[in-house]
């Protein structure tokens, strides 16, 4: 269906995209959704959702009883939507919709207050602006994100919380720039500017050192461990720029408890060269240029 949100490569008026290649690309995306742990995981966080449309097909057509609730958060005209699917209730919504300082619209950002079994986990789903344009022109944009979620996440207490999806920045960005200029992922214990606002994320490769406080919220990045390579690559390189960043709370010892992560490898995601197999409208095949990744909580 033609209805103005689409990328060029999935606009049938361009003649390259039909209804078999829509299902095909819902068969194979179910297929990696499946098989990415047994039964499924309980939570499904996705970004580029073109509409509820497509979100909706994939649920109720090829994850048929697998017992997930659909959460949308649709963007306008285009199709850089987040979605969520849970088997989990969800307590409270909410979308929180950014303006850059010219007025246009910046991506939304998708928070779910979600009840584990007694104890409540707050996840944000994410798809920050790409560096489209160039990483540091386009780093206001992120920054501003990132912002928000700090906000957000002081305002709530969420010490159990997640920022998971696409931030379009690897979580050593300050360092892959050069500490040049500020990014919205930043070292624990990076001096800011006297102009510079602490408003924003601070990352850190120690559980220990993640908190929730007036200065700055800083969040444990798995990919901070010894042997994470990355979920993306680009080029001629890995890049970790899909992120599960997890709060305080999840290495206290009570209730949910960090246990593992990890980029998805199985060997039909991957080309022969051991890159991510990305979908091909015109060959028909493949699943996505990001490699899934899967983050395992259980209850202490």
């Amino acid at each position: 269906v033609h209805n103005g949100t689409e990328y060029p490569e999935y606009d049938p008026s361009g003649g390259d995209w039909t209804t078999e290649l829509f299902h095909l690309k819902m068969q194979n995306l179910s297929e990696v959704l499946r098989s990415a742990v047994t039964g499924g995981a309980d939570i499904v966080a996705l970004e580029e959702v073109e509409n509820e449309n497509a979100l909706r097909t994939l649920n109720d057509t090829y994850l048929k009883g697998m017992g997930y609730s659909v959460h949308t958060c649709e963007q306008g005209r285009t199709a850089i939507g987040v979605g969520l699917l849970t088997r989990l209730p969800v307590t409270e919504l909410r979308v929180h919709r950014l303006v850059a300082e010219g007025g246009e619209p910046m991506r939304d950002i998708m928070e779910a207050h979600i009840d584990c079994r007694g104890e409540e986990l707050v996840l944000f789903v994410n798809h920050w602006k790409s560096k489209l344009g160039g990483a540091e022109q386009t780093e206001g944009d992120r920054r501003a994100a990132a912002a928000l979620v700090a906000r957000r996440i002081r305002a709530v207490e969420a010490g159990s919380c997640i920022v998971a999806g696409d931030l379009n920045e690897s979580w050593d960005e300050y360092e892959r720039a050069a500490g040049s200029y500020p990014t919205a992922l930043m070292p624990e214990d990076a001096k800011l500017p006297a102009t510079e606002s602490p408003a924003t994320l601070f990352v850190t490769a120690r559980p220990a050192a993640a908190r929730v406080a007036a200065d700055r919220v800083v969040l444990y990045s798995p990919w901070g461990s010894p042997g994470a390579v990355g979920s993306y690559w680009y080029a001629g390189g890995w890049e970790t720029i899909d992120h599960t960043l997890l709060g305080p709370r999840l290495f206290d010892g009570v209730g949910l408890e960090f246990r593992s992560f990890e980029a998805v490898r199985q060997g039909f995601l991957l080309t022969p060269d051991g890159h991510p197999a990305g979908w091909s409208s015109e060959r028909a095949t493949g699943y996505s240029d990001h490699l899934p990744i899967l983050l395992r909580l259980a209850a202490s």
